[in-house]
């Protein structure tokens, strides 16, 4: 396994910028990521905050990895937690169904990868930390996986259940996946891995109580050797850890509002783009009312739950926060804060999207009397098997050319292999007949006006069968030309999906299912954090 590292362009501005050329967007963050002064920094800054809670924290955690099935290295990580100076890399992403997409993964070893680095420079522990997004509600978003099929096509495969409501993932039971796998294991071809992996996802999902535990022990089992730590940030002591939060997010909402309205013109105003949007009702806390997770919002001398007519006082809800705190959640606005009241967080491992959510943050972190940590990128990797590889080589191919003018490529490649100029022998075709169909179609008329009408459609009649012709041997050109035809849509199914990153698109059993589990231990042992150019990760079949 060797890779290599490309710049590649994202459609955000600001990403670019972040990635290489920080000095523009440095207004917006706390830390530079690229400079380990940084972190020094940033622990300098934790070692003066005293946590009053880390013993009931570390008790948490060490109960829900335990419930899990955590390994020695994990249950070791917790207990180094107890360590005044100990400190954390967090990253986390939703429950997606089987582990979601590559990049979840992708994620993890990037927090692994960077918390071992930091733990050697500044000579503490250092915790990868796994924030899973239980609380999340949007099923649509973690309800299926994309794998290729046996002939390397897409398909989406979906969970046939719909929860019925607002519910949180780490509230909705693990459904009937019997079908769901079947259908799966019909699509994906053949392997030595195959039969294990889908015997541990039915007995996996057999033992979870919900969707996002099992979606722990899927991520537990490919990256627990590693020492990765997993939070649920709806286990209760977390909640009531956060009374003062919530209690504070109802006293600033108004604040907050308009602080991310001045972010949000500081961004536009250097063309940045705007991810969270300003709502002067928005309380930036959900509220979970009959088991749904439903916004709060200010309306006018209370305060509502949208979605149903249940109607509070400031002076009721800060009530409900003191005795009932599970009942509150956090909105993406506040949701980084809710992470660094409970942990000592050195840095968040994020993706390009995580980075602008983040941009707009910085004055709110002081508002609540915190400070904005480093904000690492995660590695961006493409895997490329030998296959792949050869066929990139061979017609000396980009990641790029593929993510972004495919159909350009396909062309450009026919044009050139067209030794008969079909193109231009039809196109010269085409004013041959229409010359002289203009030409007789002009005498004729004289003869008698009506024959005009005949003529011109006669000649469309002629020039359809033209372009049927032409159709026909650029037909059997595509067919001389099918071997590069059919590489080409291998490489574009495998490496840019419907011009989609592979990690975004894939979920991680495409490579857990071809390659083993222990792929990804091994992706753990290339260095993926060295530069910030995307990587292609090259194996050998």
């Amino acid at each position: 396994m060797r890779s290599k590292g490309i710049r590649v362009h994202y459609q955000n501005a600001l990403v670019n910028d972040y990635l290489y050329n920080f000095s523009a967007v440095r207004e917006f963050f706390t830390y530079d990521p690229f400079s380990s002064e940084s972190f020094k920094r940033r622990h300098a800054y934790l070692t003066k905050k005293t946590n009053q809670n880390r013993e009931s924290v570390v008790e948490t955690l060490r109960d829900y990895n335990a419930k899990l099935g955590a390994g020695k290295q994990t249950m070791e990580n917790i207990e180094a937690l107890r360590q005044e100076d100990a400190v954390v890399v967090v990253t986390g992403q939703q429950a997606g169904i089987l582990g979601g997409p590559l990049y979840t993964v992708y994620k993890a070893l990037t927090a692994i990868q960077l918390a071992k680095k930091a733990s050697a420079e500044l000579g503490v522990p250092v915790i990868p930390l796994f924030w899973i997004a239980s609380e999340d509600h949007d099923f649509g978003e973690i309800n299926h996986v994309q794998v290729a099929d046996r002939e390397g096509q897409p398909h989406k495969v979906t969970l046939s259940y719909e929860p019925g409501g607002k519910y949180s993932i780490g509230d909705i039971p693990v459904p009937e996946i019997d079908g769901f796998l079947d259908e799966l294991a019909a699509l994906i071809p053949e392997t030595e891995f195959k039969a294990e992996e889908l015997g541990f996802f039915r007995a996996s999902a057999a033992e979870s109580d919900n969707l996002a535990n099992w979606f722990g022990k899927i991520l537990l089992r490919w990256l627990g050797t590693f020492g990765l730590v997993l939070v649920n940030p709806a286990e209760r002591n977390f909640r009531s850890l956060e009374r003062a939060l919530f209690t504070a997010a109802i006293n600033n909402s108004a604040q907050v509002n308009t602080l991310l309205h001045t972010a949000n013109s500081a961004l536009m105003a250097k063309d940045y783009p705007v991810t969270v949007e300003k709502d002067p009702a928005n309380v930036n806390l959900f509220m979970y009312w009959e088991k749904e997770r439903l916004p709060l919002l200010l309306t006018g001398d209370g305060y509502t739950l949208r979605g149903s007519d249940k109607r509070f006082t400031k002076q009721e809800l800060i009530a409900l926060i003191e005795q009932k705190p599970e009942l509150f959640s956090p909105k993406v606005e506040l949701r980084p804060l809710s992470q660094d009241e409970l942990f000592p967080t050195l840095a968040y491992v994020g993706g390009p999207g995580e980075i602008s959510y983040f941009a707009e943050y910085q004055e709110i972190y002081r508002l609540f009397g915190l400070e904005m940590p480093v904000i690492f990128p995660r590695a961006n990797l493409t895997v490329l098997d030998g296959g792949t590889e050869k066929y990139i080589n061979k017609y000396r191919l980009g990641l790029e050319d593929l993510l972004q003018r495919p159909e350009e490529i396909r062309t450009e490649f026919l044009a050139a292999a067209d030794e008969f100029g079909i193109e231009g022998i039809f196109s010269s075709l085409t004013d041959k007949v229409s010359a002289a169909y203009a030409e007789t179609i002009d005498a004729v008329q004289k003869l008698n006006p009506s024959l005009e009408k005949l003529g011109l459609e006669n000649r469309e009649r002629v020039l359809s069968q033209v372009h049927w012709l032409k159709e026909k041997t650029l037909q059997a050109h595509r067919q001389a030309n099918d071997t590069f035809l059919r590489q080409f849509r291998k490489l574009c199914n495998g490496l840019a999906p419907r011009q989609q990153f592979q990690e975004r698109f894939y979920g991680a059993i495409q490579l857990v299912f071809k390659y083993g589990p222990a792929l990804f231990t091994q992706l753990g042992e290339v260095p993926l954090i060295d530069t910030q150019d995307h990587k292609l990760i090259f194996l050998k079949d």
